[in-house]
């Protein structure tokens, strides 16, 4: 198949498919890419396969780049422009992070 044969929007059964995965994320990645994406994260990972990107001063996405499952803390610049002061939620699942003071080696 080519690029230009049968364009996957001409194909209902593959739209419709997917639309419950277009309802939950492109809300999503609409709100972050109007955020806006900033060069200086002011944020880290205590893991090196972990990467932190931030967009605005509202959004931090944490991105796994192993094959496991990983737990880790992320550190906050002091000059981060709204450190959050409580649970916040994860915008995938839905699930509150607890923020909390910690070392970076103590996720």
């Amino acid at each position: 198949m080519l690029p230009s044969d049968e364009p996957y929007f001409s194909r209902p059964e593959l739209y419709n498919r997917d639309r419950e995965l277009f309802k939950k994320y492109i809300p999503l990645c609409k709100g972050v890419s109007e955020a806006g994406w900033e060069p200086i994260t002011l944020a880290r990972s205590s893991d090196p396969s972990v990467y932190v990107e931030r967009f605005g001063n509202r959004f931090l996405t944490v991105f796994n780049d192993s094959p496991t499952e990983q737990r880790v803390a992320i550190e906050l610049d002091p000059s981060f422009p709204s450190p959050p002061s409580g649970p916040v939620p994860e915008l995938v699942s839905g699930e509150n992070v607890q923020w909390r003071e910690c070392p970076v080696d103590e996720p």
